[in-house]
């Protein structure tokens, strides 16, 4: 449908071209989905944790993106206590936040 169509041809291209080389940066996908994000930055090198709040979804996104770390959480209450804000990414859907 159209959400693959803009996830495919809009949103992931844009996300790379937006992050540059993403090799070896940690990147925190917050409202992971499927994983589709999480599946196209470990292929070109990023170490990702995904974060969903549907469990239908994590069990999705570990299928696309087995080299990524996925947990179940609310994104509205971040289980992270600190993230080193020089190498690390933060992505939530639809609107992109780049503290590299």
């Amino acid at each position: 449908g159209s959400s693959y169509f803009f996830d495919c041809f809009l949103l992931l291209p844009s996300l790379l071209k937006l992050l540059g080389n993403v090799a070896g940066k940690k990147i925190l996908d917050v409202g992971c989905g499927p994983g589709f994000k999480a599946s196209l930055l470990t292929k070109n090198g990023a170490v990702v944790t995904g974060m969903d709040i549907t469990r239908e979804f994590i069990g999705i996104a570990k299928k696309e993106a087995p080299a990524a770390k996925f947990i179940i959480g609310d994104a509205e209450k971040l289980p992270f206590l600190y993230l080193p804000l020089r190498k690390s990414c933060l992505i939530s859907p639809q609107r992109l936040s780049d503290l590299c």
